[in-house]
């Protein structure tokens, strides 16, 4: 039986995905916005989801400073993390680590200038609660940036996870000279040889591109329901 989620990418745009599957698993949404002549990037999700991955972004981070924030909680701390580069030689960073929560989601960022340049950073944004998700609004003439683009991931439950942006011109003019294989939300490519690690689908449709990453234990799975998928991706 056909089913349709709606969801919301961080910066307000609205996303709808049908198919003869399991659409109920959680999604999460990226932003990076211009900054101040530097790239910021936000991520979004249910109310766990910020917390939960903190530990990975700062491990051993200690949440030392907590606010009240436009309708939620906003955390910060930082961390010492050694960093190995290519050539194996490690050098001491410092991150800061910034979470908000409230009733309609959570949102993480992180920055190596400290928790006052994380606080500066929030007052440039309005965080608004709806019922597909957080939307974070710019106050002044912030854009997201044009070689990071607004995303949304879709995980699957059982079969694998989607990862979804706008179809543009210039991602247009990167996909194959071949026509892909017809299906009900578009066109389909697969990428990777078949055994590779990594292999996966794309489904091009008029308004987004959406990478298929399946479930490594059983890809067929995934390729089974791509072609009753549709995700349309509409603009705020």
């Amino acid at each position: 039986m056909a089913a349709s989620v709606q969801h919301v990418v961080f910066h307000g745009t609205q996303v709808t995905i049908n198919g003869d599957v399991d659409l109920s698993g959680p999604a999460t949404s990226a932003v990076v916005y211009d900054v101040g002549h530097r790239l910021q990037e936000f991520t979004s999700g249910l109310a766990p989801f910020a917390a939960s991955i903190a530990p990975k972004l700062a491990p051993g981070l200690v949440f030392a400073e907590r606010y009240s924030l436009q309708g939620g909680d906003l955390s910060l701390g930082t961390v010492e993390l050694q960093i190995k580069s290519k050539k194996g030689l490690a050098r001491t960073i410092r991150r800061s680590v910034a979470i908000w929560e409230g009733a309609g989601g959570s949102l993480f960022t992180f920055t190596t200038r400290g928790t006052e340049d994380l606080l500066a950073t929030f007052d440039k944004f309005t965080i608004r609660s709806t019922p597909l998700g957080l939307v974070l609004q710019p106050k002044a003439a912030l854009a997201p940036s044009k070689d990071y683009p607004p995303r949304l991931m879709k995980i699957m439950p059982g079969l694998g996870a989607l990862d979804a942006v706008r179809l543009t011109p210039s991602l247009t003019s990167q996909l194959p000279r071949w026509r892909g294989t017809a299906v009900s939300g578009g066109e389909l490519f697969v990428e990777g040889a078949s055994g590779e690690r990594g292999m996966h689908f794309v489904l091009v449709t008029p308004t987004a591109r959406v990478q298929c990453f399946p479930d490594q234990h059983d890809p067929q799975r995934l390729l089974d329901i791509l072609p009753s998928l549709e995700v349309e991706w509409r603009e705020a």
